[in-house]
């Protein structure tokens, strides 16, 4: 009788840890789609405030949900990983919104459309070896209708 309740016991704990580990892993992130954005900008609108002070934009966007608005110069399309990279009138930087995997397969747009997606703001490059003008960059991005 003693060694069923021990078992039992086992057997909840694993059972429980189980539950756990599979709701951590299966977490679903909510979606942009219904977060409040803290932004509504163009793409010419916030590169020149990443123009005129790289560090306090930085510090003001960082984590934000912007909507962002503006003309598409191209779209990388690598299997499930679709990025729009939006076109800055200057020509002077990029600003690149990588697509959440439930708006990439709804993407129909072509270079020189107008698009509004909302995004999450996670940083921006202009120092490194391998860019050739500064990019702003956005995760989770949706398409806003």
């Amino acid at each position: 009788m003693k060694k069923i309740k021990i078992v039992l016991i086992v057997i909840l704990v694993f059972a429980i840890g189980g539950i756990f580990v599979y709701n951590f892993v299966n977490k679903n992130e909510e979606g942009l789609d219904s977060v409040k954005a803290d932004y509504t900008m163009s793409c010419d609108s916030i590169y020149q405030e990443f123009k005129s002070n790289k560090e306090k934009a930085s510090q003001k966007f960082l984590g934000k949900t912007i909507i962002l608005n503006g003309e598409v110069n191209s779209v990388d399309n690598a299997g499930k990983n679709v990025t729009v990279v939006y076109k800055i009138n200057t020509g002077e930087a990029i600003v690149r919104c990588a697509l959440d995997s439930l708006n990439a397969p709804l993407l129909k747009t072509a270079p020189g459309e107008k698009l509004v997606l909302k995004g999450e703001y996670v940083g921006y490059e202009d120092d490194l070896m391998f860019v050739s003008a500064p990019e702003i960059n956005f995760n989770r991005c949706v398409i806003v209708k």
